[in-house]
């Protein structure tokens, strides 16, 4: 998923959202999942201004819509002490997470497996996490295609 490495064309979130009512939020999820989908494909150290009003407009969108409900243990990935920039992708994997799977088949474990693949694609490769033991513990869970086992775990912890 983790992409883009050139020039900025994030999608365009203009318009009238005072997110009053339940269909407020309803009415910007095609405008939120785009946001969600560039935000999760472009490099975190890329297009940092366009990524603040991406990531707060997607915040707000998703701390109250009455469809998603983002439910995150953070113990399950102790990353976010040392590197808090990974805690936003996470959240919004978890809503794209959530947008793209029927609410009967969604799960806490399913979820939190989202967020493993996020954490690996936008650490992959980038020298600043590569010592970190938490984050080797999570590439080789992935690896080893061992994520539900992982995240189930930790969970259970």
């Amino acid at each position: 998923m983790h992409a883009s490495f050139g020039q900025c064309s994030p999608p365009s979130i203009a318009g009238d959202y005072a997110f009053i009512t339940l269909d407020d939020y309803r009415r910007a999820d095609q405008k939120a999942a785009s946001a969600i989908d560039w935000l999760l494909m472009t490099d975190l150290e890329q297009c940092k201004d366009d990524r603040q009003g991406l990531e707060a407009f997607v915040l707000v969108w998703l701390s109250g819509h009455p469809d998603l409900k983002v439910e995150f243990e953070p113990s399950v990935f102790p990353v976010f002490d040392e590197f808090p920039e990974l805690l936003f992708p996470a959240l919004f994997s978890i809503a794209h997470y959530q947008m793209h799977t029927p609410v009967k088949e969604r799960s806490l474990v399913d979820a939190h497996v989202a967020v493993l693949n996020t954490l690996c694609e936008i650490t992959q490769g980038a020298k600043r996490y590569r010592n970190n033991a938490p984050l080797k513990q999570i590439r080789k869970a992935n690896r080893k295609k061992r994520a539900h086992e992982y995240v189930s775990s930790a969970l259970q912890e």
